[in-house]
């Protein structure tokens, strides 16, 4: 009878490892988890940030940090010490204004200094169908490669933004579209 206790005892602490490694945001905080709490911009603990005015939320590993800017329009940003970035703006589409255009318009980044397209295809990003691209972009040691979504939505286009200086890209783009992955768009974010 101890033997049986002590397996099933043993069964559930690998099934709380797996479920802690798998599902983070279950640990409880002296693990390194979070409580489920919406982090505040600037927050660094793993857990999630979240923008009213932009309209979505986005994970935020350990060691990285999250804010909200105006660049034009706000941007919800998670970013780290590398500088390695996933950025969230919207825009609305203008009246009579095709949505496709207007979200292909979005792909021209082009009249950036140092601008060079390596990919541009159809994708899909959080369940929303759109368009992405893949340039190097800027000058010098502030020269980033980006992958870019353009996601449209309602009378909006979102567009997210994974970008890390061009020697670091290939070796980040895994862990920036993964946090990309994680995007939540809220019903009536930006109002």
């Amino acid at each position: 009878m101890k033997k049986l206790i002590i397996a099933v005892l043993l069964l559930l602490f690998i099934a709380g490892v797996i479920v802690a490694v798998v599902f983070p945001e279950t640990r409880p905080g002296w693990l390194g988890g979070t409580t489920g709490k919406q982090l505040a911009p600037g927050a660094t603990a793993g857990g999630r940030a979240r923008s009213k005015e932009v309209g979505a939320s986005l994970g935020v590993p350990s060691g990285w940090k999250s804010e909200i800017r105006s660049v034009g329009t706000p941007a919800l940003i998670v970013e780290n010490e590398s500088g390695d970035s996933v950025s969230v703006t919207f825009q609305r589409v203008p009246a009579g204004t095709k949505l496709e255009e207007f979200a292909r318009g979005k792909l021209q980044m082009g009249s950036e200094a140092g601008y060079k397209q390596q990919e541009s295809s159809a994708g899909t990003l959080a369940g929303i169908s759109g368009w992405t691209l893949v340039a190097t972009h800027g000058e010098g040691e502030s020269r980033r490669t980006s992958l870019v979504y353009v996601l449209p939505r309602g009378d909006r286009i979102y567009t997210v933004r994974c970008s890390a200086k061009q020697e670091r890209f290939d070796g980040q783009r895994g862990s920036l579209e993964g946090i990309a992955a994680g995007l939540k768009l809220e019903a009536s974010g930006g109002e």
